[in-house]
């Protein structure tokens, strides 16, 4: 033995050394990858489907909603730190802590397994796949955290757990409350913890994990700002979504995918098989157990919704395997059988393999980019923590971009503040408008309504009228070419009651909720009948006025169960028939959703049918339905058993003609060919996805007028360049009629000036009658100018939208007076504009005097009240207006009274028209207009006016 002396203290302070060097790398390391697995946000929401969920999640949690209760999405309240990279103007500093402590708690995990493992190629190999192939699916670093945690506890080798092993509980309960699959995955992983507990006769290891976990998971949901009571039902929501995903997302994979899959699957299957032989201890079954368990969670993950999805499969099984091989390193099994541990690592390397092949999608240059991508990432991540208000900046700028791409003002200026909700997957639009988004509980999209549950949820919400939104902005479609109305199909038949349609913009029909003691009905069975696969079924007719809906009842034999729960269900299709042309449409049909009453007849596609309920089209009526299985073995039974239910058509609006909306639906832009356009040449052609026609001022356009045409209505504004960032000073608006021989008539003028007047930027609206009586030949301008400096280098001034609606003569076509009144008559400063006419304002008390033409025998008169006088803070209790005949002896007759109360009545809003059968009258007997104050006689806002008065 060689003696070490006093003075040669070389071995003392080499490991001394050693060990520091050793800590301090581990730290770096540590460090390093915290930084490395950062995520930023990487764009700014948008409304499609993916953008308008990812960037709702911290809306939720940023405006108090309670999940569970409030709203039920596929996220628990810290999804917002996942789905942030779609950044949506909510929680940046929030994510971007609480993204760094999670990656460094994630990062300490990984660390502390890379310690155990003592040495070895096997813990060099984990650690080097962990860098690459992680960054390359969004969410895999907390499905591997779960992973990484679970191992930690299973592997543990005291009798109880220690300070290291808590942080793993933590660290599960907290990733419980980020997605559904996390909840699910993290629960198992607890259960099979206590079970190796149990057959280690450990108790520590069978009560504690259970309480740290549950224990975790509260404090961080009581963190969050929820009520622990909603709890129950956020786990319910999860466990709904989970099962009804299974069901209804799925989406079919090439054989060449599906082969590939299930070779990989397969490989692993037998690795397991291989090690559970040669390992043969019973406390590692849970070990064994969790490995196979985590394998057929991410298969699902990958191939019940097989897009895309399918490369989520094949890098998890890249981290997967190598984690597997490691904690063989950590065990060290005995020796065993040679040949066991032979056809173990064959397979395992075979599989391993293929694995990261088919991850690369079998292209060595998209294997090179996994490196190459690599500074990519940490330039990125850079930037982001160096810098983080310059990075929230530019992603704020791309964010006010996609608002004004989104723009909806008409829809904006309808809603103000009132409640609004989506029905579609686009909500996003409302977010991106700043409207003020009150979601039914699965609002996340109609398509997602996965299970019975969450539609009876939604029912219940839309149904009650403390709890309904104000309005309903909807976009009818589906996706995978699924049976449209089965998408929250007890929403749709509900809301079509409690709501009416108002207006639509570009492709979106805002509805708005008919009031509280409007009901809903509900369906009325008709019959049941059986039918066969593929046997073509006449369907019954409900009657007039009434909606066909139908339920299926498609129990599935052992067969097709076992099929679901290791792959995904078996595909159902749906084949009708309609009335028009015999045409045959195809849809894929979800047995789940179809479970429930849906809208059969008449066929709704998309908003256009959906407006027609509202009107006198009858729609495409389903003369006969067929239910095409993929596998009839797949199904319990020979037939299937359908139920028809009938339900009233919804009532037609009030205030809104449903075929002003539908003739703008098909023609955008005009429904009547121009005569003449005269404008500046600009190039553009479309606002906000909008098709518009630029009348850039000084310019005009003119449209022929047939026999009968009673309005014009269109759509008008500044394009938003020309005051943003350009200077115009405004364009007046006009519409004049043009008969061959006669006078130009101005119907119409509006003065818009955005720069420096709010209410007069975005899409404005304009309903103009005409006069009657206008000989053949005669002609409608819009015609603009330029502003009072005569300057039209901004004025990009446009129209869209335009109807000219035919219709029977109507009293609002006349305008202005064809009397004036006696003396003293209109006082002096009285004359406004309101909606581009001239009217003149009739504060109460006023009393004006008119003559009554020799034979005249009926009055038409306009009446209203200003805006002003009911928006905002301003409250008028209304103004009535009084029509009295004064004779010559000075008798006075009442021959008709109006009251107006806008704020209680929308209704009486805006100007109405009055037409009153005059008496015979002897001559000199004079009309008496009134105005007064309304029940309660507060004067203080009755800013009352008169538009017309024809005496004829």
């Amino acid at each position: 033995m060689t003696a070490v002396t006093a003075t040669d203290p070389a071995p003392t302070t080499q490991n001394a050394r050693a060990q520091w060097l050793g800590r301090w790398g581990l730290l770096l390391g540590w460090a390093l990858l915290t930084f490395f697995l950062v995520v930023p946000p990487r764009d700014a929401m948008t409304p499609d489907l993916d953008a308008s969920n990812h960037g709702s999640y911290a809306w939720m949690l940023a405006t108090h909603q309670q999940f569970g209760t409030d709203v039920v999405p596929m996220t628990g309240p810290y999804g917002f730190l996942f789905y942030g990279i779609t950044y949506s103007g909510y929680l940046f500093t929030a994510r971007l802590i609480g993204d760094l402590l999670l990656k460094a708690v994630f990062s300490f995990i990984v660390f502390r397994l890379f310690i155990r493992t003592g040495s070895g190629f096997a813990r060099w190999l984990w650690l080097v796949g962990l860098v690459i192939f992680l960054p390359n699916v969004d969410d895999m670093v907390y499905d591997i955290g779960i992973l990484l945690s679970g191992l930690f506890l299973l592997l543990s080798a005291s009798d109880r757990p220690r300070g290291a092993d808590y942080v793993a509980m933590l660290l599960l309960g907290f990733l419980s409350l980020l997605k559904g699959n996390h909840l699910v995955l993290s629960a198992l992983t607890v259960v099979l913890v206590m079970l190796r507990g149990g057959l280690l006769r450990q108790p520590a290891w069978i009560i504690r994990p259970a309480l740290g976990w549950l224990g975790t998971m509260l404090i961080f949901w009581l963190a969050a700002g929820q009520d622990p009571r909603h709890l129950p039902a956020y786990l319910r929501g999860i466990l709904e979504l989970a099962s009804g995903y299974n069901n209804a997302m799925a989406y079919d994979e090439s054989t060449f995918w599906f082969v590939t899959g299930i070779s990989v699957a397969g490989g692993y299957v037998l690795t397991l098989l291989g090690a559970a032989a040669w390992i043969r201890q019973w406390h590692r079954l849970p070990l064994l157990l969790f490995f196979a368990g985590f394998g057929y969670m991410k298969w699902k993950h990958g191939y019940v919704r097989a897009d895309g999805h399918i490369f989520i499969f094949f890098f998890a099984m890249t981290l997967l395997l190598p984690a597997f091989w490691l904690t063989l390193a950590l065990i060290r099994p005995a020796p065993g059988n040679r040949a066991l541990r032979l056809f173990t690592s064959v397979a395992g390397t075979a599989t391993f393999i293929l694995t990261v092949m088919a991850a690369c999608n079998f292209w060595d240059q998209r294997f090179y980019s996994l490196f190459r991508d690599m500074p990519v990432y940490v330039a990125r991540n850079y930037n982001y923590l160096r810098a983080p208000r310059d990075y929230q900046a530019r992603l704020d700028r791309e964010l006010e971009h996609n608002r004004i791409d989104a723009d909806l003002p008409q829809v904006r200026n309808e809603v103000g503040r009132g409640t609004i909700d989506f029905f579609g997957f686009e909500q996003g639009i409302l977010l991106l408008n700043g409207l003020n988004y009150h979601p039914r509980p699965m609002g996340g999209g109609s398509f997602n309504v996965y299970t019975r549950y969450l539609q009876r949820l939604n029912e219940a919400f839309v149904r009650d009228p403390r709890r309904r939104p104000a309005f309903q902005l909807t976009k009818l479609r589906t996706l995978d070419d699924r049976f449209p109305t089965a998408d929250d199909p007890l929403t749709l038949e509900t809301l079509l009651h409690l709501y009416s349609p108002v207006l639509i913009q570009r492709e979106y029909l805002l509805l708005q909720n008919r009031g509280p003691d409007t009901l809903a009905p509900h369906p009325e069975k008709m019959r049941e009948v059986t039918v066969a696969p593929g046997i073509r079924l006449n369907v019954p007719d409900p009657g007039p006025d009434k909606l066909l809906l139908f339920t299926v009842s498609t129990p599935p034999s052992l067969l097709g169960r076992l099929r679901a729960f290791l792959y995904r269900p078996s595909e159902l299709r749906l084949e009708v028939v309609t009335d028009l042309h015999a045409q045959i449409h195809t849809y894929r049909l979800i047995p789940e959703l179809a479970s429930v009453p849906v809208i059969l007849s008449p066929l709704l596609e998309d908003n256009l049918d959906l407006i027609q309920l509202y009107g006198h089209d009858p729609g495409r009526k389903v003369v006969s339905l067929a239910l095409l299985p993929q596998d009839p073995a797949m199904f319990a039974a020979g037939d299937f058993r359908v139920t028809f239910y009938s339900l009233p058509r919804p009532a037609a609006p009030v205030g809104t003609d449903v075929e002003e909306i539908i003739t703008q639906m098909k023609h955008p832009l005009y429904n009547r060919e121009p005569l003449s356009l005269t404008t500046e040449a600009t190039g553009i052609r479309e606002l906000n996805k909008e098709p518009v026609t630029l009348v850039h001022a000084p310019g005009q356009i003119s449209f022929p007028l047939e026999p009968g045409d009673q309005q014009v209505i269109f759509s008008y504004g500044l394009m938003p360049q020309a005051y943003d960032p350009g200077q115009t000073d405004g364009v007046e608006f006009f519409v004049e009629t043009d008969s061959p021989n006669g006078p130009v008539n101005q119907v119409f003028h509006r003065y818009l000036q955005p720069l420096t007047n709010p209410d007069d930027r975005g899409m404005q609206r304009a309903h103009v009658y005409l006069p009657g009586s206008l000989p053949p030949g005669s002609v409608v301008r819009i015609r603009t100018e330029t502003g009072p400096t005569h300057n039209g280098a901004w004025d990009q001034s446009y129209i869209t939208r335009l109807q000219i609606k035919q219709g029977l003569a109507d009293p609002r076509q006349s305008f202005g007076f064809n009397v004036a009144p006696l003396p003293s008559g209109f006082a002096p400063n009285t004359e406004f504009d309101l909606d581009g006419r001239p009217v003149r304002g009739v504060h109460p008390p006023t009393e004006l005097l008119f003559p009554i033409p020799t034979g005249a025998r009926r009055l038409i008169a306009g009446i209203g009240i200003m805006p002003g006088a009911y928006q905002g803070d301003n409250r008028t209790d209304g103004v009535e207006f009084t029509f009295a005949l004064r004779r010559p002896d000075g008798s006075t007759e009442v021959i008709g009274r109006r009251l107006l109360d806008p704020i209680n009545v929308t209704a009486d809003r805006g100007i109405q028209t009055l037409e009153l059968r005059l008496p015979v009258v002897p001559e000199g007997c004079q009309l008496v207009f009134r105005t007064g104050p309304g029940p309660h006689g507060n004067l203080s806002w009755d800013w009352a006016v008169l538009q017309t008065l024809q005496i004829e």
